[in-house]
């Protein structure tokens, strides 16, 4: 299991709850792409909620995860043309 953080600020702003953006990490479809430092993570939860996750790597090796909030139309497009 990884060790997640959040600015919990910005998920409330987009009613996301911690849990959720939990389940976008374990999800085996997750899509990873990353920019400088941050990586942006497109994940489903348990429930079927697509979210984007942005995030970065902390020196003490946990995860930061500064944004979520539920996936816009072209990146709903991008996980589901995955794997075809």
């Amino acid at each position: 299991m990884i060790d997640l953080r959040f600015h919990e600020e910005n998920l409330s702003k987009h009613g996301i709850k911690p849990e959720e953006v939990e389940e976008c990490f374990s999800d085996v479809r997750r899509l990873v792409r990353k920019i400088g430092e941050i990586y942006w993570l497109i994940g489903k939860t348990e429930a079927g909620r697509l979210l984007q996750v942005g995030y970065r790597k902390e020196v003490d090796r946990t995860y930061f995860v500064f944004h979520a909030m539920a996936a816009r139309e072209h990146e709903l497009k991008r996980y589901k043309s995955r794997g075809k």
